[in-house]
């Protein structure tokens, strides 16, 4: 599985805390500006995804195209300890 499916799938299963997967190049140095995107809720980033950039995958003596999907747990725990935990009837 992809990364990036990877990221669109906790999207979705957490779409009712308002968590977004948008396109981000300018997300980090080291992720390719045409893939990397920014998993986030309103002005707090939860994470990060995309392609590793070539320079760093070359540096690192990598082959073929790499994918990385980076989560702050503590980060979505902080998100989702403000979400209620149910709802009134």
């Amino acid at each position: 599985m992809e990364a990036k499916q990877i990221a669109a799938e906790l999207v979705e299963a957490l779409s009712g805390l308002g968590i977004e997967l948008v396109h981000a190049p300018d997300a980090a140095g080291w992720l390719h500006p045409r893939s990397a995107a920014r998993l986030s809720a309103g002005a707090k980033t939860l994470g990060l995804v995309g392609e590793v950039h070539p320079d760093v995958t070359e540096a690192f003596e990598l082959t073929g195209l790499v994918g990385v999907f980076v989560l702050s747990v503590d980060a979505l725990g902080e998100l989702c300890a403000r979400q209620p935990a149910a709802a009134a009837l």
